[in-house]
């Protein structure tokens, strides 16, 4: 928990944890871009510039917080981690919602482990050709604890993918 707002990791990740590839999503999964957009609307999420910057376009009603290296505003700090997550839960409380959404990159991912609570996982099971950024699950931090049936989705591109959603949570 951070601040009374639970942290809640939505990625989708190859069986060996892969995410991505040259700043792209591995997997192109309909079903999976549907349930990010359905679990996140009206939430806030924290994305990192480079993961903002390779969107198509921006997510509609929901509010975006970007955590960067780099700083905005002159010589002041106010890109870092800490900050975007106080503007997180100050937006969190605006919407009057419980939780804050992170969704990338990886090291966002790794930087927040240590305040999130649940992982969401679209789990795919097809092997991956190319992959140069991966997410590790703290095994002995979490714990799966639900999953659906495997299922299959081809997409545009052709390609026939077998997947999963899962929810893990951080051992009390």
């Amino acid at each position: 928990m951070y601040k009374d707002k639970k942290v809640i990791h939505i990625i989708c990740a190859g069986k060996n944890g892969e995410i991505g590839y040259d700043n792209k999503l591995l997997f192109n999964l309909p079903p999976d871009m549907k349930f990010f957009r359905e679990q996140t609307l009206g939430h806030v999420v924290l994305m990192g510039r480079k993961t903002i910057e390779s969107l198509p376009s921006p997510l509609d009603r929901r509010v975006v917080v970007e955590v960067s290296n780099r700083c905005n505003f002159g010589s002041l700090p106010r890109d870092n981690l800490e900050w975007s997550l106080r503007k997180s839960e100050r937006h969190s409380d605006l919407l009057n919602t419980d939780k804050i959404f992170v969704a990338g990159g990886a090291k966002l991912f790794e930087s927040t482990f240590d305040i999130t609570d649940e992982l969401w996982i679209t789990e795919v099971a097809n092997d991956v050709d190319n992959c140069d950024t991966w997410y590790k699950i703290p095994k002995d931090d979490f714990t799966m604890f639900e999953h659906t049936n495997w299922m299959e989705h081809t997409n545009p591109l052709g390609e026939t993918l077998t997947y999963r959603f899962t929810k893990w949570v951080r051992f009390e």
